[in-house]
């Protein structure tokens, strides 16, 4: 288990505030990223004005840090990667993706 703090939108309409969590171990096909930096953008405010967000939800998908641990079957990256988060899938291998 690791512990982090977590912009955390609790009810309809509300603030994000900030909030102590606890973030399981990744499960196969995850991984855990220490985040260097991450922000709050449209989709995330989208959550917080619209009616179909399951709530308490954590903000902030787009970001970048560092792999700290694997999960099973991750092949892609390893601890020690800096990487990229983004709201849209992509597999990383195509030349606009990876430089």
């Amino acid at each position: 288990m690791t512990e982090s703090r977590a912009a955390v939108l609790t009810e309809p309409g509300g603030d994000w505030e900030i909030h102590d969590i606890t973030v399981d171990p990744p499960k196969a096909g995850e991984v855990l990223v220490k985040l260097a930096y991450a922000g709050l953008c449209y989709s995330d405010e989208h959550l917080r004005f619209g009616s179909d967000a399951r709530l308490p939800i954590v903000g902030g998908h787009e970001g970048s840090g560092v792999v700290t641990e694997v999960g099973p079957g991750v092949t892609g990256v390893e601890p020690g990667d800096h990487v990229a988060l983004t709201f849209v899938a992509i597999c990383g291998s195509a030349r606009a993706a990876s430089g």
